[in-house]
């Protein structure tokens, strides 16, 4: 019989949900509803009754009309404690398959300050989260990922028992922030790859060490050029820090789905996956081919990260 209510309750709340990336708590998404401890003055207030009825004594009526208006009074303010809080869409941190996923938002209220919040998911509960009404609060919730593909986000439930406890109030919050879930690395014993002539190679460090593109900070070494030591570091850390610079490789290779026939799909994207991560650690230029689509291989140092986030998207979509 609860099944059957709860089932009927969450369709209820998902007809008037918002499933979208900026959410606002209205009268149509908040619901109230007593506590266990409200439970417990009502008892406390039937005995004050009870007594004033007994001794006659009006002080008894007063006391226990007081406590019945702070109870009433304790509805209304937790109502007022959700009512109009905004939740925004931010960004989420994409993973590979099997490991936790980050989505941030964020909360704000204009004019008003959140007191108690709660925010619970099927795998984390946040608590006692206070929102100024001067600025806005970052959030992050962290979910396990399964399988390969578009994560969204669990359903969040927004709770408080501001100010007294007598009342509980929660709102269920569906907020539109995927994740992609990158195939999980693995090397499948096959670490040749089409190069652009169209010969087999074996993936190997092809990162030169030159005087063009910026690569990183590395540690002094006796002996390194002085015009390469970063001296602004060295006056914030007292380290003494020398620029890496490199070449540009012109040479490209391509990662093509079909040179792997023998894998399984899935097998397939995740060795795909593997050569990616490899070719980009190892500073090699690579282009991706996934049987329409063609990424080509990019040579400037501050394009290889989107140029890498964009090709695990693709095997995310896949």
């Amino acid at each position: 019989m609860s099944g059957f209510i709860n089932d009927r309750f969450e369709k209820i709340v998902k007809k008037r949900a918002e499933y979208s990336e900026h959410v606002t708590l209205s009268h149509r998404k908040i619901y109230i509803v007593p506590s266990k401890l409200s439970l417990m003055l009502l008892i406390v207030i039937s005995l004050i009754v009870l007594a004033g009825i007994n001794y006659q004594n009006n002080v008894f009526y007063i006391l226990a009309f007081w406590l019945l208006s702070l109870f009433i009074w304790n509805f209304i303010l937790t109502f007022f404690n959700l009512s109009k809080l905004e939740v925004k869409a931010k960004k989420t941190l994409n993973v590979f398959a099997g490991d936790t996923a980050e989505f941030e938002f964020e909360l704000s209220r204009v004019n008003k300050s959140v007191h108690g919040l709660n925010i619970k998911t099927d795998e984390q509960v946040l608590d006692s989260i206070f929102v100024d009404k001067k600025s806005s609060k970052s959030v992050f919730i962290k979910q396990k990922s399964v399988v390969r593909g578009k994560m969204e986000m669990h359903k969040m439930t927004f709770s408080t028992v501001f100010p007294f406890g007598f009342c509980y109030g929660f709102s269920y919050v569906y907020l539109n922030l995927p994740a992609w879930i990158y195939p999980k690395p693995v090397d499948a014993n096959v670490l040749s790859v089409n190069t652009a002539p169209g010969d087999q190679q074996i993936l190997e460090d092809t990162q030169i060490i030159g005087s063009e593109d910026f690569n990183q900070l590395k540690q002094y070494e006796p002996g390194e050029r002085l015009g390469h030591i970063h001296w602004a570091n060295y006056a914030k850390t007292g380290e003494l820090k020398v620029k890496e610079f490199v070449d540009v490789n012109s040479s490209s290779m391509w990662i093509d789905w079909a040179d792997f026939p023998m894998l399984e799909r899935e097998a397939r994207l995740s060795h795909l996956c593997f050569l990616i991560l490899e070719a980009h650690k190892k500073n090699i230029n690579f282009g991706l081919r996934l049987n329409n689509l063609e990424i080509e291989p990019v040579f400037q140092v501050e394009q290889k990260q989107s140029h890498l986030d964009h090709c695990l998207i693709q095997l995310a979509k896949f």
